[in-house]
């Protein structure tokens, strides 16, 4: 991930390739749990362990912890909330709604395929506008980018009043402790332990952007064993699901970000990992599609033994993120691209919102 922070009057950049690689484990790890439900649905033989299905909640665990941390270090440099906001926006929604769309055309043809397990139906608006509701979004995955919006919004509220975010992420953090019960989807969002997640990355990304470097590969090494052992414990509690993961999985992951926190150069010749995290965001919204598509086409085929039931796996997985790669390039970056110098255009700034976006924050 290469972000581009305003510093010494110029625009700077700062890339940190193992960011890049957690963030493509990350949303394999998603792609994977949608897939033991995909071979569950369609598949004669079953080859994927049922805890696998637990492994979106890991990668969603990561991605907040990963967020609070690039954030941190956006806000630290970034003076303009006007700017920090139209840049979320332009990240988040245009690719979005592209397969928020294709999701609707889909229900509006065949409505029985899409969130078939639904009980009940999601508001079309607040889909669009990742507001949150009683129902999942259309586009199921978007229910984690409901809670990233909530995030970016105090972050912006940070800009705006001109507060320190260290102040801001202690007082957050009593917030969510004597949180009160959610009595409707808003509050539930706003006073979420999910929170604790970004708050955490926030805090590393504090702790680094202060300069210190100490102990990273030890701290790496213990969040590992630690995300492991927590892991374990969280499968084995009788409440697995999201609400819980972050009470295992929190700590570990601030760990592990901050071990891989050393800055790096953004060289052209990426390892193919570090070009998986450049299209995590693609993969993550459309990998559902990919892998639907191809668990029809695999309930077709009359002879499906294990050996084609680890081709067909082996097939989603592969054909997921080519599909995302494709969808980064030429979909996600020339949107954010379009997004952003339209934004800067309509608001005399265009230098200051042109950035980078071939690795955007």
């Amino acid at each position: 991930m290469v972000l581009i922070l305003p510093g010494g009057g110029r625009w700077g950049m700062i890339y940190f390739p193992r960011i890049q690689v957690l963030r493509a484990l990350a949303a394999n790890a998603v792609a994977l749990s949608h897939l033991a439900i995909i071979e569950q649905k369609y598949s004669a033989t079953t080859l994927l362990p049922r805890e696998l299905i637990s492994a979106g909640h890991i990668g969603v665990n990561c991605f907040f912890v990963v967020s609070g941390f690039i954030m941190a270090n956006i806000v630290q440099r970034e003076p303009s909330a006007r700017r920090f906001l139209l840049a979320r926006i332009s990240r988040i929604y245009p690719t979005y709604w592209f397969y928020t769309v294709i999701v609707l055309a889909i229900f509006w043809t065949t409505p029985a395929i899409v969130n078939s397990s639904a009980t009940i139906e999601p508001t079309l608006w607040k889909s669009f506008l990742l507001w949150p509701d009683a129902a999942l979004p259309l586009l199921n995955v978007g229910w984690s980018l409901i809670y990233e919006m909530w995030f970016y919004l105090v972050l912006f509220g940070a800009i705006v009043l001109r507060l320190d975010l260290a102040i801001v992420l202690c007082v957050w953090t009593i917030a969510l402790i004597f949180a009160p019960s959610a009595t409707t989807p808003e509050t539930a969002v706003v006073f979420s332990p999910l929170g604790f997640l970004f708050i955490a990355g926030a805090a590393v990304g504090l702790l680094v952007n202060s300069g210190f470097k100490r102990g990273r590969a030890a701290a790496l090494a213990i969040g590992c064993v630690a995300l492991v052992a927590g892991t374990i414990f969280w499968l084995r509690s009788y409440q697995v699901g999201i609400e819980t993961a972050w009470i295992w999985m929190g700590l570990p992951f601030a760990l592990i970000v901050y071990g891989c926190s050393s800055p790096g150069s953004s060289k052209a010749d990426k390892s193919l990992i570090e070009d998986l995290g450049d299209a995590s965001y693609s993969l993550y919204l459309g990998h559902i599609l990919t892998l639907s598509a191809l668990g029809r086409l695999y309930s077709l085929y009359p002879g499906r033994s294990s050996i084609v039931g680890l081709f067909f796996l082996l097939t989603c997985m592969i054909a997921a993120n080519i599909a995302a790669i494709f969808s980064y390039r030429l979909l996600e970056r020339p949107l954010i691209a379009a997004v952003r110098s339209q934004a800067g255009k309509a608001h005399g700034s265009c230098k200051d919102l042109s950035i980078n976006v071939s690795r955007h924050p």
